[in-house]
């Protein structure tokens, strides 16, 4: 009998039947022979019988008729209820076996995702490496190219023709600061002092092509040009030659003058000695920059394609280099802020005693190294994949105001700080 009923309740949920047909099931079930249909035929309401509707007099057995009928009524909605319970209990279990399966997707397409990330990162440094590599390679070869261009004397029955030219130069007055600058394509720039009163300023040119006697000479005379008076001196390389001429660039200053230097060249070496200066400025591109005791308030220096080698003594120095090395040597007692960077290179920095020592660095794809210096405390440390290291350490004894600051960045390049 309840195997039937709940037959019934499922036709019911499905909506195969209508209530009142399930009504009339459930109780043909439970009475056997009664039926609940009366004259009214299919359809009429179980507690409406033909008499009453007539408002004639009820028959015999209405009451009894009526009191099943409202008790299968009341069954049919306790099933009702029982299976709409279970219906939600079943909803819930099935909400949190989704839930459960979404959780589950969700983490496994993050690690998906963080596995990607980190092999997209890992592709990229390479080819970050790669590509610096590279450039490197291209841009030594060029500048192999132009050196050996410059060197011959004859290819293909080109001709280099050689002219020298000196002059000197009498400033107005050496106890005020003395300007020198030179801006030139293809040679070299050196400067170093004598003790003269005259600056010396020596030029030897160079020029190729099909050229003869005088008309070589006038040639040459363009190459570059010499502007001097009161306490300034200016030396201009002319850029219509291109790569046909080069011009090497020699300036003896007297060594009690003080001096401010704006040097730039492309495609060549600059080399400064012995000299005091306010400012010192040096660029170059495919050439290195020498430094070699200069005493100076404020120097900066830029190269690409090659590296800079440097021992002075400044307050204030900035060294930037690319696809090359920083090599600096610091005197005793340096003070002042130090800041060295460089991109695909090495740097190197070694100091003597100085007046206490902060030294911040960072790399990335490189290492920092500390050598003999067992006065350094490290403060702060930070290792990371891929080969990125940063580090802070200082003296006991540094002073913000008198001691020496050191900033030290490279990409690709190991930075070491040592005792020298």
């Amino acid at each position: 009998m309840e195997d039937e009923r709940k037959q019934v309740l499922e036709m019911l949920a499905d909506r195969k039947i209508t209530s009142q047909e399930a009504h009339r099931l459930i109780q043909a079930l439970g009475e056997g022979s009664d039926s609940i249909s009366g004259p009214g035929g299919e359809g009429e309401p179980p507690s409406r019988r033909e008499g009453s509707a007539t408002g004639g007099p009820r028959g015999r057995g209405t009451g009894r008729t009526r009191g099943k009928q409202a008790s299968s009524w009341r069954l049919l909605g306790d099933e009702i209820r029982k299976l709409l319970k279970e219906a939600l209990r079943e909803a819930k279990l099935v909400t949190r076996e989704v839930s459960g399966e979404v959780r589950d997707g969700v983490y496994e397409a993050m690690r998906e995702s963080r596995g990607a990330l980190q092999a997209a990162f890992l592709e990229g440094r390479e080819a970050v490496q790669e590509a610096l590599s590279e450039s490197r390679h291209a841009m030594e070869t060029a500048a192999r190219g132009a050196r050996g261009a410059r060197e011959k004397h004859q290819v293909k029955g080109i001709k280099e023709f050689v002219v020298e030219e000196s002059h000197e130069v009498e400033f107005s007055d050496l106890a005020e600061t003395v300007t020198v600058s030179v801006g030139i394509q293809n040679g070299s720039i050196s400067l170093h002092t004598h003790d003269g009163d005259q600056a010396q300023v020596n030029l030897v040119k160079r020029i190729r092509g099909q050229l003869e006697g005088d008309d070589a000479a006038s040639r040459a005379e363009g190459i570059v040009t010499v502007l001097f008076g009161g306490n300034d001196l200016n030396i201009e390389g002319a850029k219509q030659f291109g790569g046909r001429h080069a011009v090497e660039v020699d300036i003896g200053l007297p060594a009690r003058g003080q001096y401010n230097l704006n040097l730039d060249i492309l495609n060549g070496g600059i080399s400064i000695r012995d000299l005091t200066a306010e400012r010192a400025i040096a660029g170059t591109t495919n050439g290195e920059i020498s430094i070699i005791d200069i005493v100076a308030e404020e120097i900066k220096a830029v190269s690409a394609n090659s590296r800079i080698t440097a021992r002075l003594r400044s307050p204030n120095i900035q060294f930037n280099t690319t696809n090359g090395e920083i090599n600096l040597r610091l005197p005793d007692e340096a003070a002042g802020q130090v800041r060295l960077k460089s991109v695909n290179g090495n740097i190197g920095v070694s100091v003597a005693r100085p007046k206490g020592l902060s030294l911040k660095a960072e790399t990335q794809m490189g290492s920092i190294r500390l050598q003999g210096l067992d006065e350094v405390v490290v403060e702060d440390e930070e290792k990371g994949e891929y080969g990125y290291h940063r580090l802070a350490a200082v003296s006991p004894d540094y002073q913000r105001d008198t001691g020496l600051r050191i900033d030290a960045t490279t990409v690709h390049g190991v930075i070491n700080a040592r005792r020298g």
